[in-house]
């Protein structure tokens, strides 16, 4: 496995038991995701660019919200661990 720059010991997606890796969802997975939001575009096959965590939706939250910088297009993630 390769370090990136956090704390946390992946770099690319690769499968893995992400309860070893990340143990909170909110505290520990979306902030890794938010800050390779690269990894995740170049497998969707977009540019992502982020725009805000944790943004209120109603009573609930949405885990990231980024830009898809090719096209300009609003794009929703919502992490689900288990």
């Amino acid at each position: 496995m390769t370090t990136s720059q956090n704390t946390s010991p992946i770099r690319k997606l690769e499968r893995l038991n992400i309860r070893e890796v990340w143990s909170n969802e909110s505290q520990d997975f979306t902030p890794w995701l938010a800050e390779n939001l690269d990894e995740l575009g170049n497998t969707l096959g977009i540019e992502l660019e982020l725009d805000d965590t944790e943004v209120p939706v109603g009573r609930y939250s949405l885990d990231i919200l980024a830009v898809d910088t090719r096209g300009g297009a609003s794009v929703a993630i919502e992490n689900q661990i288990e």
